[in-house]
């Protein structure tokens, strides 16, 4: 009866504290908490006893449900150079050996055997949303191969030395790129050829297993879509360039051309981006065609490399463009465009105004690698130029995950999450984004107190849009109970060439739940991988909400903390649970 009574009158409280709340405040910033995957000197899964991982290596990736996957090194009995490395996934559920050096091929002939890739090492793995992975290795008797593990089982997706799919009899995949994994658990790939009739010509192709197998994309020598008759793929120099793959099996490509009509070099048409899967590619944009909504005469003139065409779930592209044409000069040559509205638009341009910053602050030099989230919403770094502007606080990343083009961070600031006076002093190009909008990045820091060893981490926007710090070089991290480490050397995979908007099929680092995944090396040179988790700062039954379960374990806690250091209720960190945590509490309900 009592019990009953005191649960009427906190829902009483509730109501009136949730009402003038609402009325003064807002939601507090989310707080971070890790996980810890794995650490040097663990057992490794699927290896027999006392071997165990001493080194990770290359970035790890993350699934949809904050599961992930990386490259160890091995040390103990009977480990060699022949079978030191691994990759390892949780993608099932909990950590297991996907592939290991030495081991037998699934499929193929007794004594080929998994090797390395490059320099040594095993190479990266990609991972989708429900937790597929896929990966280019080496093989034991000198080929290639791409291999995807999807519904429980590891499945052979090419192999050098074999036919390539819709090519001529005896025509064989030589030198295989990539893999990239949509979420239907999709690959694609490009390949040098070698072959009956190959030649400068069309030695190189793209393939996607969008219809259900693995099937040609485009090949150089082939007629181009959306170009007259007789303008094919390739100028006798460039190579067909693709880097991502969508929901739907499409792949984004970039490719030169050649043939009729085709006018190469600054003000010609010799550059193109198409999106398509097998038998479906359509010309995106063209050198040399109107750049819409910048007026009469004004055209594409380049695009940046393939690494900077970015698709989504949706088969929307993103990409990066030179400008010509009337008013067009070095000040604004330079913009990013995007189908998110689901019509190609330009997102930003050298030369206009900076959002976030003062009158006459413009966009000085935009970098290549804007990402496109699975909301059609961009994210990039960009310099900056006018008024005030020095290389103090020059650059910053901007982000379209609020609905409009907005500063998330700019160097110069005060860096969330550090002591007074402590700004960011570089911002890294390549940033991350989700699907929810939120943005990630590195970046190194200046001020009071910053040296050598703490000043570098990784920030995201929390679920609220609100900018937090989530680790940082010189952090304290209990990765066991009593085992407290110091972290030296954060890893995130940064630049162009690897980040994702999450839905381009390339390996991720950062989830739609904004969930991160990186590796550190802790100040006694033991490693880990962990993930990062936003937490709501009152959601002590961690379900991701804070409601009424919640406020009874705050009031079942109340007063002077027992143990400081162990007092989830005191939201505050005064060692007392009181009015205070319970406003956090309120301020965070729902």
């Amino acid at each position: 009866m009592n019990f009953q009574l005191r649960v009427r009158g906190v829902f009483l409280c509730a109501s009136v504290m949730i009402f003038c709340l609402g009325i003064v405040g807002s939601a507090l910033a989310d707080t971070i908490t890790f996980r810890i995957v794995a650490l040097t000197g663990d057992p490794a899964p699927g290896t027999p006893p006392d071997v165990d991982f001493s080194l990770f290596f290359r970035d790890p990736v993350i699934d949809g449900a904050g599961h992930s996957a990386f490259v160890a090194r091995l040390t103990g009995p009977d480990v060699g150079d022949s079978n030191d490395d691994g990759i390892w996934t949780e993608g099932s559920g909990s950590l297991a050996l996907l592939v290991r050096e030495g081991n037998q091929t699934p499929g193929l002939p007794d004594g080929v055997l998994f090797a390395t890739c490059h320099a040594g090492f095993l190479c990266s793995s990609v991972m989708n949303d429900v937790g597929d992975t896929a990966f280019l290795i080496s093989l034991s008797d000198g080929s290639g191969s791409i291999w995807v593990h999807r519904s429980g089982s590891l499945n052979l997706v090419a192999r050098t030395g074999t036919q390539a799919p819709g090519l001529p009899a005896g025509v064989n995949f030589a030198v295989l790129r990539g893999p990239v994994l949509n979420d239907a658990g999709q690959t694609a790939f490009s390949s040098f050829l070698e072959g009956p009739g190959v030649d400068a010509t069309n030695d190189f192709a793209v393939w996607s297993e969008g219809l259900g197998s693995v099937a040609l994309v485009a090949r150089l020598g082939d007629q181009a879509p959306g170009t007259p008759e007789g303008v094919v793929f390739g100028d006798g120099f460039n190579r067909l360039s693709s880097w991502a793959v969508g929901g739907a099996g499409q792949t984004p490509m970039q490719a030169y051309l050649s043939g009729p009509g085709v006018i190469p070099g600054t003000g010609g048409n010799a550059q193109g981006i198409w999106s398509g899967g097998p038998g479906s590619l359509e010309l995106v944009a063209r050198a040399g065609d109107p750049a819409p909504g910048l007026g009469e005469g004004v055209n594409f003139d380049r695009f940046s490399s393939a690494l900077t065409t970015i698709i989504n779930g949706a088969g929307q592209t993103s990409f990066f463009a030179y400008l010509i044409g009337p008013d067009v000069d070095s000040t604004n040559d330079q913009s990013i465009w995007s189908e998110g509205s689901g019509s190609l638009v330009m997102v930003a341009r050298k030369g206009s105004h900076a959002p976030g910053t003062a009158k006459d602050v413009n966009f000085f030099r935009l970098i290549p690698g804007a990402m496109l989230n699975g909301a059609g919403q961009t994210a990039f770094v960009a310099y900056l130029i006018g008024p005030g502007v020095d290389q103090t606080n020059n650059s910053g990343v901007w982000s379209e995950g609020s609905g409009s083009l907005e500063l998330v961070a700019r160097e110069g600031s005060p860096a969330p999450g550090t002591a007074e006076g402590v700004i960011f002093s570089s911002i890294f190009p390549g940033p991350v984004t989700n699907a929810a909008g939120q943005v990630a990045f590195t970046a190194s820091l200046t001020g009071k107190g910053v040296d050598g060893s703490n000043n570098f981490g990784v920030w995201a926007e929390d679920r609220n849009g609100l900018l937090t710090l989530v680790i940082r070089e010189g952090d304290r991290i209990e990765v066991a109970p009593g085992d407290v480490r110091t972290v030296l050397r954060v890893f995130m995979t940064t630049g162009e060439t690897f980040v994702s908007g999450g839905e381009d099929g390339r390996g991720i680092n950062f989830n739609d739940a904004g969930q991160l995944v990186f590796r550190v090396i802790f100040t006694d040179f033991s490693g880990g991988i962990l993930v990062s988790s936003f937490s709501t700062p009152g959601d002590l039954d961690g379900d991701g909400s804070v409601g009424v379960r919640d406020l009874l374990i705050l009031f079942a806690n109340w007063g002077p903390c027992a143990d400081c250091d162990d007092c989830p209720a005191d939201l505050d960190g005064d060692c007392v649970v009181n009015t205070a945590d319970l406003l956090i509490l309120f301020a965070n309900w729902g």
